[in-house]
C-alpha cells in the first residue's frame, strides 16, 4: 500500500508539473494578447487625442499602469489595467477583454488537468515513464541546489549561495524559511533535509536588485505557499532617542516591580504584614482609645456625633463610619483575645514597638514635610530659649 501510495503521489506531482508548463504557455499567449490589446488601446487613445486637439481641450497626457494588490493577485495571471490621464480627466481601459481571457485560461487549465489525469490512469506505460522522468528531474534539481551549499567551519553552520535560492523556490524544494531582518539573514530548509541553510539577504539584494530584490523573493515564497516566518527584530538601545530610552526604562522597571509585587512570596508577606498591623490597631483601639473616648466625651455628645449606640428603646441613630469601625474592631478583638497573662505581655510588647515606629515616623515627617512644601524647617523662638536660661 505504501508503494502504491508513493507511486500515485509521484504521478500527481508529474501532473502538476505538466499543468504548470501548460499554464506558463497559456500565460505567454495571454501576455501577447494583452500586448496586442494595449497597442489597439494606444491607437484608440491617439485618435481620441487628435479629436481633443481639434476641440482645443487637450492639456497634459499621463499614462499609468495600475497594478492589482498583492493579496488579490490570481496566481500566474495578475491583473493589469491601463489608465490614461487627460488633465484632470481619467480614462481606464475596459476590463471585459482581460476577464474574457482569464476565464478562458481557467477553463483551459481545468480541461488540461482532466485530460492529463485521464491519460495517466488509462496508459500505464506512459504513467511509469512519466513518474520516472519526474523522479529524475526532482533529483537533478535537488543536486543542483545542494551543489551550491557548503559548511562554514568558522561559524559552524551550513550556508547556501544566494544565486540558488530563487531556483529552489521555483522548483518547490523549500520546506520552510525563517527571516531575521535585524541580522539581514534568512534560514531555509529543503524538503527531506533536517539542516537549515544560511542565506545573506544583503548579498541577495545586491545580486537581484533589478529584479525586485529580497522583497520580490518574499512575495514569491508567499505565492508558492512556503511557510515563511519573520522573527522578532531587536533594536539596539543606543539607536533610540532620549525620550524612547526614558520611556523604555520606566516601563521595564514598572513591569518588573509589578511582577515582583504579584509573586507568591511577596503576596503572602504583604497579607501577613497587613493582618498584623490591623490586629495591633484593633487591639490598641479596644483596650486604650475607645475606653478613653467614652470616659472623656459625655454620652449625649457622643450620641449627637454618631459615636455611640442608643441605650434606650425610643432612641435611634444612623450607622456611621465610626460605629462600623468600632464594631469590626470589637469582633476582631474578641475573636483573638484571651484572659491569660501571656496575651497581655505580648500586647504590651507589640504596642511599644508600634508606638516607637509611629513616633519616629512622625518626627521624620515633621522635619521633612515643611521643607518639601517650601516652608523650611520648623525653628523654635530664640527668645523662649533665653527665657528658659533665665
Amino acid at each position: 500500500m505504501e508503494e502504491e501510495y508513493s507511486r500515485i503521489w509521484e504521478r500527481i506531482g508529474e501532473i502538476e508539473d505538466e499543468i504548470l508548463r501548460r499554464e506558463t504557455t497559456a500565460l505567454s499567449i495571454g501576455v501577447r494578447e494583452l500586448c496586442f490589446i494595449e497597442r489597439e488601446c494606444e491607437e484608440l487613445v491617439q485618435r481620441f487625442n487628435n479629436q481633443m486637439r481639434r476641440k482645443e481641450l487637450f492639456q497634459s497626457e499621463k499614462r499609468f499602469v495600475v497594478k492589482t494588490p498583492e493579496d488579490e493577485i490570481v496566481k500566474g495571471f495578475p491583473e493589469v489595467e491601463l489608465k490614461w490621464m487627460f488633465g484632470d480627466k481619467e480614462v481606464v481601459v475596459p476590463k471585459a477583454i482581460g476577464l474574457h481571457l482569464h476565464h478562458g485560461w481557467k477553463k483551459w487549465r481545468e480541461e488540461a488537468k482532466a485530460d492529463l489525469k485521464r491519460h495517466l490512469l488509462e496508459d500505464v506505460d506512459f504513467g511509469k515513464h512519466y513518474v520516472a522522468q519526474r523522479q529524475e528531474r526532482i533529483l537533478l534539481d535537488r543536486d543542483r541546489v545542494v551543489a551550491k551549499t557548503w559548511y562554514n567551519e568558522e561559524r559552524s553552520r551550513w550556508e547556501m549561495d544566494p544565486m540558488a535560492v530563487p531556483y529552489a523556490v521555483s522548483k518547490k524544494l523549500v520546506e520552510h524559511a525563517r527571516i531575521r531582518h535585524d541580522w539581514a539573514v534568512m534560514y531555509i530548509a529543503l524538503k527531506g533535509d533536517d539542516k537549515e541553510y544560511f542565506v545573506d539577504i544583503k548579498e541577495f539584494d545586491m545580486l537581484y536588485e533589478n529584479f525586485g530584490g529580497f522583497d520580490g523573493l518574499y512575495m514569491k515564497m508567499l505565492a508558492c505557499g512556503i511557510p515563511t516566518a519573520v522573527q522578532l527584530m531587536y533594536i539596539p538601545f543606543s539607536e533610540l532617542d532620549f525620550r524612547q530610552q526614558f520611556l523604555l526604562t520606566i516601563r521595564l522597571a514598572h513591569r518588573c516591580l509589578t511582577g515582583l509585587w504579584k509573586t507568591k512570596f511577596v503576596s503572602y508577606g504583604k497579607d501577613w504584614v497587613y493582618q498584623k498591623i490591623r490586629n495591633i490597631n484593633d487591639d490598641i483601639m479596644m483596650v486604650i482609645v475607645f475606653p478613653l473616648i467614652e470616659y472623656i466625651i459625655p454620652y449625649p455628645v457622643r450620641m449627637q456625633l454618631g459615636m455611640a449606640w442608643p441605650e434606650e428603646i425610643g432612641q435611634t441613630v444612623a450607622s456611621t463610619w465610626y460605629l462600623k469601625w468600632q464594631s469590626e474592631a470589637e469582633m476582631n478583638f474578641k475573636s483573638r483575645k484571651t484572659d491569660d497573662f501571656k496575651w497581655f505581655v505580648w500586647f504590651l510588647i507589640r504596642s511599644a514597638i508600634y508606638g516607637y515606629i509611629l513616633y519616629h515616623a512622625f518626627c521624620f515627617l515633621r522635619r521633612k514635610v515643611p521643607g518639601v512644601l517650601g516652608y523650611g524647617p520648623i525653628r523654635k523662638d530664640p527668645n523662649m530659649r533665653k527665657l528658659r536660661r533665665v
